[in-house]
């Protein structure tokens, strides 16, 4: 039976060492030492991962066997690449060393045998020549027990075979003295237990810095996402459902399930919502501001939210400044008002390496805009977590509880490979979801502003190719007429579109690439009741928007095919990972509106 495994690494270097791609904290250094969010000298996860693979192709280890623990590029045709089981932890030594020792180096003039001008450099050496420096981390694993001895084994004799770490190597840094592995069997982390409701609160603990998917805006980095989206999470859950299965397959379906039935049986039902950050001290959750905010065009002390203005309005005799025209103190001003912290973030550049020349690939740089979960801040240790929840209203009746019995077995050790770091996330089951920093009145009234939370699928791209007058309003009338049964009709909307595509877009349509049109977070829909208007069936589908999300538009699935059980693999964009999150009726609509101050220019 496939297990949770840990090999626990401890490497003694003699000094001076270098693993560079530290922050410039030093005019004067050319290159410094890495760090991580507390501050600690560190080996970074792709270094330690690089040198082990690297000692394995030396040993003669099978291709197999190096695909199947390491992974390997897509294969002819595909757009997957294959994953390796082996998730390696950033290396760390609590040694202090000396941050201010500097080692000079020059480039000499191949024709004079003199010093060649500007080519100075300075190495943070914090470690000096001949100190013994211990590093500490971890390579986490499911398996068999058979299989982890033996990659115990393997990684023992790649570690010790590995003559230096870091750079400089050839001139005598990072000498790998020693070697200790320790195989152990990890033990559940879990708190608390899954609440008897239909949505299910849980709070995720990351163990290194994390990164997820977000828009590039460049071929080359990639810049992570502080929320995690229900997409990763889903898929996480699912890699790790395989994993602890023992299959191959790279779908989840009832065949899969001998250890989880129901949730490989009910797996396409279960809804992950997005996992917002927030601090580990903090009572509340921050939210996704809504694009009804205007600022005075002079000055960022005040913003006001014109959702409920009948008309268009003037703050000093001009127009208000929407969101594309913010800057730094407006976006501050706004985050702390609605609960979000600006978390910290870490650059780390990588490269691929000719294995035969032990060089880097021409154009194979890259770079990773990392999230930092803890930091160390002076004397402050600051921790943050990230707030999400599992519906399982789709599930029936009668297996619900059986559901969360299987949850709770699934996810007591944490779930791994999240995000390209495959970082592991600790699980707090809560009693309850947090509440928001900006509380929602969500009542059926007869006047809805909602705000959406996350992106969402609404419009039809074909409308891109009407060149009508209103298109998008009448693309958005459609769209409430039917998600509301005419029960309320759209009065007013603010809302930005965007073009989401990448390899996820080839999938999604018969005839080729085609983007998905998405409407962006923090768009503000007014909706205002009908004759038809019904509270006992406008609370039910309130309710139903605030716990599943917004329904999928009749037009999502008769464009990309299939039905809702199969949706997903041409279609990401849908509600059980975590899109069309909504929130109705915040307090900002009423407490910032100001509406009669504004029109009449007194902006104080």
């Amino acid at each position: 039976m496939n297990r949770f495994f840990s090999i626990n690494v401890i490497l003694k270097l003699k000094g001076p060492l270098l693993s560079a791609g530290g922050e410039l904290s030093d005019l004067f250094v050319d290159a410094p030492m890495s760090r991580d969010g507390l501050g600690r000298f560190m080996l970074p996860f792709s270094l330690i991962k690089g040198k082990v693979l690297d000692a394995l192709r030396d040993l003669g280890a099978e291709s197999l066997f190096l695909k199947k623990w390491f992974g390997a590029e897509s294969d002819g045709g595909s757009v997957d690449p294959v994953r390796g089981k082996l998730s390696f932890a950033d290396f760390y030594t609590e040694a202090s060393g000396n941050p201010e020792r500097t080692i000079h180096r020059n480039q000499i003039n191949d024709q004079t045998g003199v010093v060649a001008d500007g080519m100075l450099q300075m190495v943070q050496a914090p470690f000096g020549y001949e100190e013994l420096v211990e590093f500490k981390g971890r390579i986490t694993f499911i398996s068999n027990q058979n299989d982890a001895e033996n990659i115990l084994v393997k990684l023992t004799e790649a570690l010790h075979w590995v003559p230096s770490f870091g750079a400089f190597r050839s001139i005598g840094f990072g000498r790998n003295v020693e070697v200790q592995t320790d195989l152990i069997e990890l033990s559940a982390t879990a708190q608390g237990n899954p609440q008897p409701s239909i949505q299910i609160p849980l709070t995720l603990g990351l163990d290194r810095p994390v990164c997820v998917g977000r828009k590039r805006h460049s071929k080359n980095h990639f810049q992570s996402s502080t929320n995690i989206s229900g997409a990763v999470i889903k898929g996480s859950i699912a890699r790790l459902v395989l994993e602890l299965e023992g299959s191959s397959s790279r779908y989840i379906d009832e065949s899969v399930g001998k250890r989880f039935p129901l949730i490989c049986k009910y797996f396409s039902k279960l809804r992950f919502a997005e996992a917002r950050p927030r601090n580990s001290d903090q009572a509340t959750r921050g939210i996704e501001p809504p694009l009804s905010i205007i600022f005075r065009p002079k000055g960022a002390d005040r913003f006001f939210d014109v959702a409920l203005a009948e008309e268009p309005v003037l703050i000093d005799g001009m127009a208000g400044l929407l969101k594309p025209d913010w800057k730094g103190k407006n976006y501050e001003l706004v985050n702390q008002a609605f609960g979000n912290e600006r978390l910290p973030t870490q650059n780390r550049t990588r490269t691929a390496i000719d294995e035969d020349t032990y060089q880097a690939l021409d154009q194979q740089l890259f770079s990773y805009g990392l999230v930092l979960p803890e930091v160390k801040k002076q004397s402050e240790h600051i921790r943050y977590v990230w707030d999400s929840k599992i519906g399982i209203g789709d599930v029936p009746d009668d297996q619900q509880q059986a559901i969360r019995d299987e949850l709770y077995q699934l996810l007591q050790f944490g779930i791994p490979n999240v995000g390209k770091t495959r970082a592991v996330a600790s699980v707090k089951w809560q009693k309850q979801f947090l509440e928001t920093a900006m509380q929602s009145g969500a009542s059926a009234e007869k006047k809805l502003v909602v705000t959406l939370q996350t992106e969402c699928l609404m419009t039809d791209p074909d409308i891109l190719s009407q060149s009508t007058p209103d298109v998008i309003k009448k693309a958005y009338e459609d769209f409430w007429d039917s998600a509301t049964k005419r029960k309320y009709r759209l009065v007013r909307f603010f809302a930005r579109q965007s073009l989401e595509g990448g390899f996820v877009s080839r999938r999604s349509s018969p005839n080729g690439y085609e983007p998905f049109l998405l409407t962006d977070r923090g768009s503000v829909f007014v909706l205002q009741a009908t004759d038809q208007f019904e509270q006992e069936k406008a609370t039910q589908m309130l309710d139903g928007w605030l716990s599943d999300g917004l329904p999928i538009p009749d037009w999502v699935i008769a464009r990309y095919g299939g039905d809702e059980e199969t949706l997903w693999k041409r279609c990401p964009y849908l509600p059980q990972v975590g899109f069309g999150a909504v929130l109705v009726n915040l307090d900002c609509h009423w407490k910032n509106s100001s509406v009669a101050q504004v029109t009449a220019g007194e902006s104080k």
